[in-house]
């Protein structure tokens, strides 16, 4: 939402404050929705990232959710949720 009214500062601020909260989350607790959420905030930051030009940040956050969502696909490899 931030993103989309042009507050590119306010939505990358947010994406970071997600994933400050979602790595609190210990990994044994973190059923395969809370992965999926954590996957989810490192892609949306990654576009962020990627329409402010800032492609370094862009490639690690989208690296960084494909490296959440492989151990899910092969999980759940008939869910199409956790394909990428």
């Amino acid at each position: 939402a931030l993103s989309g009214r042009g507050d590119q500062a306010g939505a990358e601020a947010a994406g970071r404050r997600a994933l400050d909260l979602l790595a609190a989350v210990p990994p044994a607790a973190a059923g395969p929705a809370v992965r999926y959420e954590h996957a989810a905030v490192y892609q949306n930051l990654g576009a962020v990232l990627f329409r402010a030009g800032r492609r370094e940040g862009f490639e690690d956050a989208s690296r960084r959710a494909v490296d959440l969502l492989r151990p899910l696909a092969a999980e759940f490899p008939d869910d199409p949720r956790y394909h990428y």
